[in-house]
């Protein structure tokens, strides 16, 4: 998940791991920080002239639903109406092929 401020951005691991730069990918970020599942990044912008800062820390456990419900839902939505739209298209392959118009 990733929220947006002015003051940060965050990105919340819900499942999975990733790599997160602060930066422009030299000096000491060139490789990046590694965000763990159930780990959530804050990125702040530097000082002057500094590259972003970045803070991982652990997601709070009263958070952790939350972020999860707000994912999860839409995403099992998203599969149920792309598995109801491929039989919906399958059923009217059926009909067609019935009907004698299929190739």
């Amino acid at each position: 998940m990733i929220e947006t401020t002015d003051q940060y951005t965050r990105i919340a691991m819900i499942e999975g791991e990733s790599t997160v730069r602060g930066g422009s990918g030299s000096g000491t970020d060139a490789g990046g920080q590694t965000l763990h599942e159930g780990e959530q990044a804050f990125i702040r912008q530097g000082a002057a002239g500094r590259p972003p800062q970045v803070q991982i820390e652990r997601i709070p456990s009263n958070e952790l639903g939350i972020m999860d419900d707000k994912v999860r839902w839409p995403a099992m939505a998203k599969k149920n109406r792309l598995f109801r739209g491929g039989r919906a298209q399958d059923d009217r392959r059926r009909r067609r092929d019935a009907a004698g118009h299929g190739v």
